[in-house]
């Protein structure tokens, strides 16, 4: 990876398993989990990295990747936390 630029975004290089090529993207990392981790990229994408199945999710919006099932609390919380988002629990009353 190289610098942070003055925003705190780098040039972010994986490799992906499922394109089974290295891929690289400018990023700003804004989560972090045992499993994956997560960057937030200057046009407000969020591309979560899962390291075991070593495949890159994209996100286009906070929402989507809010209502994903397969992403663990911790990584969920981390990224609500840099990007100012407050949990909110909806009650089914």
């Amino acid at each position: 990876m190289d610098k942070p630029d003055t925003d705190g975004y780098q040039r972010v290089q994986l490799y992906d398993g499922k394109r089974e090529h290295d891929i690289a993207f400018r990023g700003r990392r804004i989560g972090s989990s045992q499993k994956a981790d997560a960057w937030l990229t200057p046009k407000g994408t969020i591309a979560v990295y899962d390291r075991h199945e070593q495949e890159l999710y994209i996100y286009d919006e906070y929402g989507a990747f809010e209502d994903d099932e397969g992403i663990d609390d911790k990584l969920k919380a981390d990224v609500a936390d840099a990007l100012g988002k407050r949990e909110v629990e909806e009650l089914d009353i």
